[in-house]
């Protein structure tokens, strides 16, 4: 049923269950809402046999996974073949005629001037003697070789409704034409099209004394026309059967290739698989019912293509050219309107029907057919064949989950506690694309997202951690004063300090969340590590949190510092790290190697961290402390991880570069890990548990784990979504959205995943850089005064900037301008990396981008030094080899 808000509701169903086979008629009471509708009963999708689907998808808001105005299009194949001709895609030539006037509706752009017309309409308004005339001519001068005449949509009858002709039958193509046009709806059309044939076999088969012979070994072809092209339907029952002969030994075969194309949770095409069928090329068929599938490697053995290289190149172009396809529907949706109404659902997922045809010298893709989401049948008939059982439609699937979530999400009010600096600004960016309403409250009167959300509530005492719990109350009692208490859905931050105040302010709304005191545990990075260590109960399945804890021990004084590291009462062997409670970013966290060391920069440490620095910024609001840390060996890694309820959703680790000793900030990474699978198992099951132990079940955590000799072991929780670059790459690699499933798991709706441990699609490999390391060559890149530049730097500059533009590089920038700090408490300024197929390719992108930028110069530390960190390992030691192996 539909309601007046365009929602459509469910109140009985059909679902199955994937684990036992079984399928079950649910009646839903209330009834469900629908998130994703899918329309398989349109009269074009239906033969004109049922239509009552139509009344449903007609004014609904529900996400669609093709508009139903669209679906008039669609199926149009020679409004197809004009989106073809734009977008200069080969087809065969094609002469249409339309049963009734010009509407519009086909626009044929301009053709070059000198060159064979590729595609001509004409309009047939009524039978007469004149339209017989004028549609003899057009054959007249289309037809020189043999012809396919199939009906062009979009309307659909059964039946097989195409005829093939030799360019001898001109009178009979004409008869087949004015027939087909007397029987078509007023707008819908014929096609005549050239005839194309499959690209010749490369080799001769002989089994069982049957000879298949290649090809070419037939007369020459006459011309570039002599192809063959194969429609869905074909022959009516009106057209006389093509005639062969059963008894000869000789027998033509072709081949089709259906590439199945989906739009990605981005809204952008994947093409997802490629299915091929073979039939006698000497008849048309029925290309679903009267063919195997087969796949593109089947079919160019039997051509005699073995090459996997060759295989591969054909197999990219398909998908490619398909993608292609997709890409020009998208675009053409703006220009499409029926009935005064713009089209708002382009297809989610479509297929293209491709015949590999050898033409001017060249065998070259050429698209016979468009499909909609109705053509999928065939394919997965493949999927069942190779034990991969919705592989066609996987990509479909993840774009319904995708608007099915964005959907309920959208219009949600969703407030946010500290809204953080400049660097967060993408994380805004997402929300708003969301189409999230927002609120705001913080203690900045004048942030700079004041005026873009929806309402905004100013907390003067907001960054006094010591009053958290009452800022907390101060912000749900302003939320009851503008009457928007009972609609707020989610709560987060994007600002670390907040993290606490937030998790009271989700506890006291009665939202998701862990609570207050739970936060405020994770939040102390000494008080976490004492109650981890005690939570030692094992089972016989799960390893007890306590083993991934590293020994941490309380100081207030520098005797105490003494006495922890000397002597008969030594609690601890140097090296270690002496680390503040809480800290963010890598402040306050030193490596000391001698006990005299130890004392002093404990003094130091302290006095700089109460007296010198922003207080929020340091955490010294929380009136936090110093502690010792037992030194961990091994590699560093961030583990993000989405949880929902205690389950585990999602898990995406990174490799960390050598941090700047005896500090620890971060100075490279790469993404995904480089380590084995059954340690990068072992850190996501590390920071699983230690996480589930300190209670913290629902939300999006960014972890640091060492794996060190005795395994992997924690170095701390950052109770919040990991900062930095971590949110653009996990997208970039692995299409997880993790501001969205910020969002969805405040809200209380769990996030899609496909795995846990996703496959990455790419690798990206990055450079943090630092003003005290990096500054001078930044300042030329983003300089503060565009008008003292050089020539020089401003050329450099535009380099920079078309890199980024064409996604050579990826710049992440986390501050609005460069700070002069001490280097011991210095912050990141930005984050360049690259992405690639494989570490090793897009390390040598970020290395020659470096190169170029300048952002080695005057360096103690280079960045092929830090890359080496990582354990990429590339060929030759200079930049002259990075240059050779870039791909730009």
């Amino acid at each position: 049923k539909k309601t007046g808000k365009g929602e459509l509701y469910l109140n009985k169903g059909v679902w199955m269950d994937a684990s036992t086979k079984q399928t079950f008629l649910d009646s839903y009471v209330p009834a469900r809402r629908v998130t994703y509708f899918a329309n398989f009963f349109t009269s074009i999708a239906c033969f004109g046999e049922r239509a009552d689907g139509e009344d449903l998808s007609r004014g609904i808001v529900v996400p669609k996974s093709l508009d139903l105005e669209y679906e008039q299009y669609i199926n149009d194949k020679l409004w197809i073949r004009t989106v073809l001709l734009r977008g200069r895609q080969s087809f065969p030539d094609t002469l249409g005629f339309v049963n009734g006037k010009d509407t519009g509706k086909y626009v044929i752009p301009e053709q070059p001037k000198g060159s064979p017309t590729r595609l001509r309409v004409l309009y047939t308004p009524g039978a007469s003697d004149a339209t017989t005339k004028r549609i003899a001519a057009a054959v007249d001068r289309f037809v020189n070789v043999a012809a396919a005449l199939p009906r062009g949509g979009p309307s659909r009858v059964r039946g097989l409704q195409l005829g093939y002709f030799k360019s001898t039958d001109q009178e009979a193509i004409v008869a087949g034409i004015l027939q087909k046009l007397v029987k078509c709806p007023e707008g819908d059309s014929v096609i005549l099209e050239e005839y194309l044939t499959t690209m010749p076999s490369q080799k001769l088969v002989t089994e069982r004394g049957l000879s298949i012979r290649p090809q070419q070994s037939g007369p020459a072809p006459v011309s570039v026309k002599q192809v063959l092209s194969f429609q869905e339907n074909v022959t009516g029952e009106e057209d006389e059967p093509w005639e062969t002969d059963p008894n000869a030994a000789d027998s033509q075969l072709a081949f089709f290739a259906r590439v199945v194309v989906a739009l990605d949770g981005d809204g952008k095409p994947n093409a997802a698989s490629c299915t091929c069928g073979i039939a006698p090329a000497l008849r048309p068929f029925e290309r679903d019912q009267e063919c195997l599938p087969a796949t593109l490697d089947q079919v160019l053995r039997q051509w005699g293509v073995t090459d996997p290289k060759v295989v591969e190149d054909t197999r990219s172009v398909l998908f490619s050219e398909a993608v292609r396809v997709h890409n020009s529907l998208l675009a053409e949706q703006s220009t499409i309107s029926v009935g005064g109404k713009v089209a708002e659902g382009a297809p989610d997922i479509i297929s293209v029907d491709f015949i590999l045809a050898l033409k001017n010298s060249l065998v070259l893709p050429h698209v016979i057919r468009v499909h909609d989401h109705d053509s999928l049948a065939f394919p997965q008939k493949l999927d069942l064949i190779l034990g991969m059982p919705g592989r066609s439609v996987e990509s479909w699937i993840r774009r319904m989950l995708t608007r099915s979530q964005d959907y309920i999400l959208k219009g949600k009010l969703f407030l946010i506690v500290g809204g953080g600096g400049f660097g967060k600004l993408e994380q805004w960016e997402i929300m708003e694309e969301l189409g999230l309403r927002t609120a705001l409250a913080d203690h900045n009167e004048k942030h700079f997202m004041k005026d873009r959300v929806d309402y905004f509530i100013h907390v003067p005492e907001l960054t006094n951690h010591a009053e958290d719990e009452n800022n907390a109350k101060a912000i749900v009692a302003a939320l009851e004063e503008r009457g928007i208490k009972d609609v707020v859905s989610g709560v987060s931050t994007t600002y670390d300090p907040c993290v606490v105040v937030t998790a009271f302010v989700a506890e006291m709304l009665g939202l998701h969340g862990n609570g207050g005191a739970t936060h405020d545990l994770a939040k102390d990075k000494y008080r976490l590590a004492r109650f981890l260590k005690q939570q030692n109960e094992s089972s016989h399945y799960a390893t007890p949190a306590a083993l991934y804890v590293a020994e941490s021990i309380e100081v207030k004084t520098a005797e105490d510092v003494r006495k922890t590291l000397e002597g008969p009462t030594a609690k601890m062997t140097l090296p270690a790290v002496l680390k503040h409670t809480h800290g963010m970013c890598g402040m306050g966290v030193k490596l000391v190697t001698s006990v005299e060391q130890a004392m002093h920069e404990f003094v130091e440490m302290d006095k700089a961290l109460k007296e010198d620095l922003d207080s929020d910024w340091t955490g010294m609001s929380f009136k936090g402390e110093v502690f010792l840390m037992e030194y961990l060996d091994g590699t560093e890694h961030d583990v993000d991880i989405v949880m929902f309820k205690g389950e585990l959703v999602a898990a995406l680790v990174t490799d960390n570069g050598p941090t700047r000793l005896p500090y620890f900030n971060e100075t490279c990474a790469c993404m995904p890990s480089k380590r084995h699978d059954d340690e990068v198992a072992a850190l996501v099951a590390g920071a699983h548990q230690v996480c589930r132990a300190a209670g913290l079940h629902t939300g999006v955590y960014n972890v640091e784990m060492k794996y060190t000799s005795k395994g992997p072991r924690l170095i701390e929780i950052n109770a919040r979504l990991g900062g930095f670059y971590l949110t653009n790459w996990a997208k970039r690699v692995f299409d997880v959205n993790l501001v969205r499933c910020v969002v969805q798991v405040a809200c209380g709706i769990r996030p899609i995943v496909p795995d846990v441990r996703p496959k990455p699609r790419t690798y990206c490999v990055g450079l943090q850089l630092y003003n005290s390391h990096h500054g001078k060559a930044i300042r030329k890149l983003v300089p503060a005064n565009e008008a003292k530049i050089t020539y020089e730097e401003r050329m450099q500059q535009n380099r920079f900037r078309q890199l980024e533009a064409d996604n050579v590089l990826i710049w992440i920038c986390m501050a609005a301008a460069l700070q002069d700090q001490p280097a011991e408490w210095e912050g990141a300024y930005a984050n360049v990396g690259c992405s690639g197929a494989s570490h090793e390719e897009a390390a040598a992108k970020l290395l020659t981008v470096c190169a170029c930028m300048g952002l080695d110069d005057d360096t103690s530390l280079k960045t092929d030094y830090f890359v080496a960190g990582l354990g990429i390992k590339l060929q030759g030691g200079n930049t002259a080899s990075y240059l050779q192996l870039s791909s730009k």
